[in-house]
């Protein structure tokens, strides 16, 4: 028997052996499901670029790039990104929108920007911080809406993965993240697979 799923299910099964609680995978976009025997599968964000994936790496990679669109038109405060985003994208403040939309593959490009917004938050930008700080806020609303929704009682395992949460270390999306879970009622341990 063969079955196809989309990733927030493979993400999921890999997640939680027992398919018991909730599993969050955070990468260029995010998957949050919960599941419970003879409960239906909660399924929270995970909607996509265009309308959410809130604290994803697309998510991270935007807000560092619009941070640094609005320092250069004097919108917002002066921040590491823009130097940043005019390295990896060339050309001026003015055409960044343009040159960003002009690459085959803006998605990826916007995604990768997320790791320059990690290295500045942790060289100090008060701007990334904010970014990176925001995206925890964003992961830990989507995890503690799946765990009201699932209802278990006692503790509800929160099983999280993907590429922004595989960096550790103060000050990171994953440690701010379990920080923000510290005090509900879930127990957080890393993806099984």
């Amino acid at each position: 028997l063969v079955m196809a799923a989309d990733d927030s299910i493979t993400a999921h099964l890999a997640a939680l052996p027992d398919l018991v609680g909730v599993s969050l995978t955070a990468g260029t976009g995010i998957a949050c499901l919960g599941t419970a025997p003879g409960r239906e599968i909660i399924r929270i964000d995970g909607h996509g670029i265009l309308l959410g994936d809130d604290g994803g790496g697309f998510w991270i990679g935007r807000e560092g790039l619009r941070a640094a669109l609005r320092e250069r038109e004097r919108r917002g405060p002066t921040t590491d990104l823009t130097a940043l985003a005019m390295a990896d994208f060339g050309g001026s403040s003015h055409d960044l929108g343009a040159a960003v939309h002009e690459l085959d593959d803006p998605v990826a490009a916007i995604t990768g920007f997320a790791r320059r917004v990690a290295d500045a938050a942790s060289a100090g930008d008060r701007v990334a911080n904010e970014i990176v700080a925001g995206a925890a806020d964003a992961l830990a609303a989507t995890v503690l809406a799946a765990v009201d929704a699932l209802s278990l009682p006692g503790d509800t395992t929160v099983a999280h993965g993907g590429r922004v949460l595989g960096v550790v270390g103060a000050g990171t999306v994953h440690d701010r993240l379990l920080a923000r879970l510290a005090n509900e009622p879930v127990r957080a341990l890393p993806a099984a697979g």
